[in-house]
């Protein structure tokens, strides 16, 4: 989320942004980290169950299978990138954080990146309408925006968003670091 953008619902979005990340997810299966062959029927077919529950409302069984998946895929950051966005469209923004970290570990991505870097950015809102210090959040949010500009410099749509964001939150930044 842009700081200048329509704010969100504390530590997530509305229901309709998180239906498009699920969607987005779905489409992720696909280009991220390839299995081996034995694997790859079993994941695929969990990964789009998993899927297919979220976009029903059922977070609660996505997440238990993607949470199965994680335990017999452990190097798959599809299914951390997945459980990413199922757990911050059930409103658990923590859970979230920690599966995108998992992700972006495995394999440093754009959309692990993007998907912290808005993470972090809502984190900050929910903290500041709480009366608490946004400013952890807004500086992890950078990050996570400064490092997707670097995973591929050449796409010029990635850097452009991620240079939106980095504008609003450094600006953010420097107004609440000054005494």
């Amino acid at each position: 989320m842009n700081p200048s953008s329509p704010k969100t619902a504390p530590g997530g979005s509305s229901r309709r942004s998180a239906l498009i990340e699920i969607v987005i997810a779905a489409a992720v299966i696909g280009t991220l980290a390839v299995p081996s062959p034995a694997e790859e029927p079993e994941l695929e077919k969990g990964l789009k169950a998993a899927i297919s529950l979220a976009n029903e409302g059922r977070n609660d069984d996505s997440i238990a299978i993607l949470n199965s998946l994680a335990g017999r895929h452990p190097g798959d950051d599809r299914v951390y990138l997945s459980l990413g966005l199922v757990l911050k469209s059930a409103g658990k923004p923590e859970e979230a954080a920690s599966a995108f970290e998992k992700a972006v570990a495995i394999r440093p991505s754009s959309e692990g990146y993007y998907s912290l870097g808005l993470l972090h950015e809502a984190r900050a809102l929910s903290e500041e309408k709480s009366g608490n210090s946004p400013l952890p959040w807004l500086k992890m949010a950078a990050e996570a925006w400064e490092t997707l500009a670097r995973i591929d410099p050449s796409d010029t749509r990635k850097n452009e968003v991620a240079r939106r964001h980095l504008q609003g939150l450094k600006t953010q930044i420097e107004k609440l670091s000054q005494p």
